[in-house]
């Protein structure tokens, strides 16, 4: 299994419309064939992680790689442009850590939509925080620290 982070692409995404948001881009999964969202998890500028898709079934893409056996976590908002909250990528960090953990994936697996396919996802200003990203994700994992989601009762 790999990790592949995305981008929703939506410019200006405001954390408190985000729960609304993330039901329309399902919705508009949902209009284009796909069994549910495209991503396994989401993560609002506000650092909450919303469950998507269920890990266990493949994810799905607009472009030509295959995302089975991918991890998928979407961050919302247009990266290309905007710069990601500490707080979406500390829980980053945390999502993956548990993902590692609880799939045993190799958190060296970690890579954008765009090491994939012909894509600016997951943006410009994202994507440059891989190595940050990875650096957190193998502290984290190296001074064994689990941790536990735990997801609210309501349907987002």
């Amino acid at each position: 299994m790999r990790i592949t982070y995305h981008h929703s692409a939506v410019a200006g995404a405001k954390v408190s419309g985000a729960p609304a948001r993330i039901r329309g881009y399902q919705a508009y999964h949902l209009d284009q064939g796909w069994p549910d969202i495209a991503y396994h998890f989401l993560i609002d500028q506000a650092g909450r992680i919303y469950q998507g898709r269920n890990p266990d079934a493949p994810g799905d893409t607009f472009t030509e790689y295959d995302p089975t056996g991918h991890f998928l976590v979407c961050f919302d908002g247009n990266f290309d442009s905007e710069t990601a909250s500490a707080e979406s990528v500390e829980a980053l960090v945390k999502m993956l850590a548990w993902g590692c953990q609880r799939y045993g994936i190799d958190p060296a697996t970690l890579g954008g939509h765009r090491d994939y396919a012909a894509t600016t996802c997951p943006g410009k200003n994202l994507y440059a925080l891989k190595a940050v990203i990875a650096q957190k994700l193998g502290e984290v994992l190296d001074s064994g620290t689990r941790y536990q989601l735990v997801f609210s009762d309501t349907p987002v």
